[in-house]
């Protein structure tokens, strides 16, 4: 900012996000770091119409099939769920790391309340299916793909990225890990 301030990470918006500017809301379409351009495009529809990877906003639908029991997912088929969603990758270090304790949380809730769906990008049938048994993973799998688009509807670019999602598949919190996610899921689920 202006001052030199640092800007919190959770406040930066991305490409196709919403900026809210005198009570109108915006979708953000593109930069130019060179120009100091920041192309903008007016929405006339509300809030609650309109999906998004932010905080506040509604999650995009998606379907896929579970990578173990071929079984179709679907944000209709989690409905009623807190859910969080864990993109990732075999090849990415940090999200093999953040598995046991994705475990630790699994074993702990109570699924007709609660679901994680792993959304594996970047990686091969036969490598998601090696990982999956090397770690024991348990919660579902969905490896995106050109069929799914679940990856490109999330502008996913990054790994590992997360969503938290409350029961009406509104976006309540991102990129929560460890302990943190721990917490939040917890506490999520005892007040209902």
């Amino acid at each position: 900012n202006e001052e030199g301030e640092k800007v919190e990470p959770k406040s930066i918006l991305s490409i196709n996000e919403y900026l809210e500017i005198q009570g109108k809301l915006y979708k953000i379409l593109g930069v130019s770091l060179y120009k100091n351009i920041l192309t903008l495009e007016k929405t006339n529809l509300p809030k609650n119409q309109l999906y998004s990877t932010q905080v506040g906003f509604e999650s995009f639908p998606f379907e896929g099939k579970d990578f173990e029991t071929k079984s179709s997912i679907s944000m209709n088929s989690l409905k009623g769920k807190y859910i969080f969603l864990d993109f990732w990758s075999v090849h990415c270090g940090p999200c093999i790391y953040e598995i046991p304790n994705l475990k630790q949380l699994y074993g702990k809730i109570d699924k007709s309340k609660f679901e994680i769906i792993g959304i594996v990008g970047n990686s091969t049938p036969d490598e998601l299916e090696k990982m999956i048994n090397q770690k024991s993973i348990t919660w579902p799998q969905i490896l995106s793909n050109d069929t799914n688009k679940i990856e490109e509807d999330y502008g996913i670019y990054k790994y590992p990225t997360t969503f938290l999602l409350n029961p009406q598949r509104t976006i309540i919190a991102k990129d929560l890990r460890g302990k943190e996610l721990e917490d939040k899921v917890l506490s999520l689920i005892t007040e209902r």
